[in-house]
């Protein structure tokens, strides 16, 4: 990816590190109040996340979007 972005990359770097945190913190936020929302914030985070290479993220937000769609919360 960093020969593709070249001078690009380090500000994608952070952009990504930064959106991950974001879905991630939004997930905390919405996840006892709105599973519908939390689920959605979810999906963003294992697309984005696959997106990017990110793929050990990609499949914890996988587990956390299908847990959430199971009304699972625990």
């Amino acid at each position: 990816m960093e020969s593709l972005l070249g001078d690009q990359f380090s500000d994608t770097l952070v952009f990504c590190c930064a959106e991950f945190e974001r879905l991630s913190s939004a997930i905390l936020a919405t996840i006892h109040n709105d599973i519908q929302v939390a689920s959605r914030h979810a999906h963003s985070l294992k697309s984005n996340a696959a997106h990017f290479g990110a793929s050990s993220l990609s499949e914890v937000a996988r587990t956390i979007e299908q847990s959430l769609n199971n009304h699972n919360t625990a």
